[in-house]
């Protein structure tokens, strides 16, 4: 059917009016004077036969320029002007025809389409015509008739072959439409030869498919065939891809993908399979090669943007950001009200440090944009980071006065009220947000650690419970109240539990590791710890906290030079001064009892240590 379409849509291209060939100039279109001399021609005899065929005339260029322009409406209105002047004419007929099947008005397309047929019983392009209206309407007897007709009055015709062979493949007759797509490779000057080769090799595939075929060398012909077609058509994707499902299927997608990278190389590169490959980079999380074939893409399409903002957001996950923002400015200008183009411009705005266009960018994006509320969000952690905490505040509350729609905006203005010690107002705002998001279990959680922060352990405890009763797999509530607890010394025993429960949702999480090897040092069970500690020590080398529990059981294993070095760690990456006192004095106590562990001192980090 797909094939039906096209040779009708290719059918329907401005084909002339027999009368006036040569008045027709290099672009189909009739000088205007043509049309002025068969106006003065009509108001001379008005019942001559001349005057009959030059308002014919007359009327079927206008319908023919008017077709042009798409107009299909007045088109069909001025063909059939022509054919009032002229009724005997087939080619008033197929035009008529072809305007009705571009208004999908099949059943008078075929009627007209036969009125053509009926006034010119010799011409190819009506019956081809014809027939493609009768499959179109699954009337695929008739359909077979007329191309099985024009088969045998036009032999070196390859058209009707095709189509022929194309009917009986909608109709599941492989067999047969594989021998008239053999008969087709057999026309050696016809210019689509490449189609034969691939419907039949498609055909071999997809029957080889059918029957539970599932290997390479199941369809030897199929490949023979659809290698020809590419030999043929390079750029042919189809039959390409055929040969890569081919191989999936044998030997898995892997080799699909290097079958494809092997073929851009040698025969590319050919955009579409540039948009393939480029998908494949993408899921293995090779950018680089992505954006390679994206390049290409976007060279053979000046218009695509979605391929420009895939390079841009390429760039900006390789943190080359001056890159990012040139391609994310051209696209500002060729897209000014793409909103997803302003978020990301703004974004890179904030990376490269330039607040002040990034907040414009962002405040520009409207209420109705899906990217209106983080906008917003973003816009106040700029603002919170400049201290601005009244501006930070007023974005969010805007945001809750007119949407409402996302707890992330919530959980946004407690984070600016939390950072000003403001723990009343903070609480108070996801309290709102609790009614507001009574789904949402994260609301639980991130009220615990408020109510953890103001030093309100009982609704603490409270919320964090909450967070995981109704979640089971909550191992962050877990391990918070767990470590909150051990940190008290309260209840070590359920503390314990909690933490196992926890690492057994989360083995690899270099946190929940800590907590329990925490739980453990304070049950004074130090082999356990060790063990667990090490591991979460292996897990995250730079956090300060997790080095310095290692250095505790170390030392409480009598193990001094090991606690020396590796508190030795902990002070490298600690930020808070309190904290680097307290590591320090354990050094200093380990060194004055023990003077083999002394180490000339280490330089501070900078780098900043993730709360516990």
């Amino acid at each position: 059917l797909k094939l039906i379409g096209i040779l009708i849509l290719s059918s329907c291209a401005t084909t002339p009016y027999p009368y006036f060939d040569s008045a027709f100039n290099d672009k189909n279109r009739a000088p205007a004077s043509i049309i002025s001399e068969v106006q003065e021609k009509s108001s001379d005899k008005d019942d001559s036969e001349l005057n009959q065929k030059s308002k014919a005339e007359y009327f079927f260029l206008k319908g023919d320029l008017l077709s042009q322009e798409g107009k299909s409406e007045q088109a069909l209105e001025a063909f059939k002007e022509a054919h009032y002047y002229d009724p005997t004419s087939g080619m008033v007929a197929y035009r008529i025809a072809i305007e009705y099947f571009r208004k999908s008005q099949l059943t008078d397309a075929v009627y007209w389409g036969s009125k053509a047929v009926d006034r010119d019983p010799k011409n190819k392009d009506y019956k081809l015509f014809i027939a493609g209206l009768f499959t179109s309407q699954r009337e695929y007897v008739k359909a077979e008739d007329v191309y099985l007709e024009l088969i045998k009055d036009n032999p070196r015709y390859a058209e009707p072959v095709l189509y022929l062979a194309a009917l009986y493949s909608e109709q599941k007759k492989f067999k047969l439409a594989h021998d008239y797509f053999s008969k087709l490779v057999l026309f050696k000057d016809y210019e689509q030869r490449h189609l034969g080769y691939y419907y039949r090799g498609r055909i071999d595939f997809e029957s080889g498919a059918a029957i539970g075929k599932s290997k390479t060398s199941d369809w030897t012909s199929a490949k023979k065939d659809l290698e020809k077609a590419l030999e043929l058509k390079p750029d042919l994707m189809e039959a390409l891809q055929i040969l890569g499902r081919m191989l999936e299927k044998n030997s898995g997608r892997e080799a699909a993908f290097k079958f494809y990278v092997k073929y851009q190389k040698s025969k590319g590169p050919f955009p579409k399979l540039a948009e393939t490959l480029a998908q494949y980079y993408i899921e293995k999380g090779d950018f680089d090669g992505a954006y390679e074939q994206l390049e290409i893409v976007e060279r053979n399409s000046d218009d695509d943007i979605g391929v420009k903002l895939k390079l841009a957001l390429i760039l900006i996950d390789r943190k080359d950001f001056p890159a990012a923002l040139e391609k994310l400015e051209k696209l500002n200008q060729l897209v000014p009200d793409s909103d997803k183009v302003k978020f990301y411009t703004a974004a890179v705005y904030e990376e490269l440090r330039k607040d002040d266009k990034a907040v414009e960018m962002y405040m520009t994006i409207p209420l109705n944009s899906s990217h209106f509320e983080d906008s917003r969000i973003n816009t106040s952690q700029i603002y919170k980071k400049a201290k601005n905490y009244d501006a930070a505040i007023r974005v969010l509350e805007e945001v809750i006065s007119k949407k409402q729609g996302k707890f992330q905006v919530y959980l946004s203005l407690a984070q600016v009220y939390e950072e000003q010690n403001n723990w009343s107002s903070a609480i108070m705002t996801l309290k709102d947000a609790e009614k507001k998001f009574a789904d949402n279990n994260q609301v639980n959680y991130f009220l615990g650690i408020l109510y953890d922060r103001s030093g309100d352990f009982k609704n603490m405890k409270s919320y964090m419970k909450k967070a995981f009763v109704n979640d089971k797999n909550h191992y962050q509530a877990m391990n918070y109240l767990a470590y909150t607890m051990a940190e008290k010394n309260e209840n070590l025993t359920e503390a314990r539990d909690l933490a196992q429960q926890a690492y057994k949702l989360a083995s690899d999480d270099g946190y929940i590791i800590d907590t329990l090897g925490w739980i453990y040092f304070k049950l004074e069970s130090y082999d356990k710890a060790e063990e667990l500690l090490e591991k979460a020590h292996e897990f995250l080398p730079d956090v300060a906290v997790i080095a310095e529990h290692l250095g505790d059981v170390y030392l409480k294993r009598n193990k001094h030079d090991k606690a020396t070095r590796t508190f030795r760690k902990a002070l490298k990456v600690e930020t808070d001064e309190a904290r680097k006192k307290l590591i320090m004095d354990k050094i200093s106590m380990v060194e004055s009892t023990n003077p083999d562990t002394r180490r000339p001192a280490s330089s501070l980090s900078n780098e900043v240590n993730k709360d516990e």
